[in-house]
């Protein structure tokens, strides 16, 4: 049961304590990445694409193309990283926990 007395299902409270940490910092780690690679892609497509043409046609299809492959790299990216350091803290938060358990008892 929860603190207002409605009863939880032990195999979802035990599926969110076991891979919450994982999605939620994946997620958060993905939203950050496709920031960081939207506005870095941006910006370098944009320069390589003037660059490469003189128009500004160019560097508009190369600030387009940098931001598309940027967000999807770096969100990729920080995505992974994320969910590895959810994943390692849930291992940590359980090592913890099997300890203090054995501790006690």
């Amino acid at each position: 049961m929860d603190g207002q007395g409605v009863p939880i299902a032990k195999e979802n409270l035990e599926w969110a304590l076991t891979y919450g940490p994982a999605v939620v910092r994946g997620a958060v780690g993905a939203v950050q990445g496709g920031i960081a690679g939207l506005v870095g892609g941006g910006a370098i497509g944009t320069v390589a694409g003037a660059g490469i043409s003189e128009r500004v046609s160019g560097a508009l299809i190369g600030a387009g193309t940098g931001a598309v492959v940027g967000t999807i790299v770096f969100a990729g990216i920080g995505g992974t990283v994320g969910a590895v350091k959810g994943g390692i803290q849930t291992l940590i938060g359980y090592g913890i926990g099997y300890i203090a358990g054995s501790m006690v008892k």
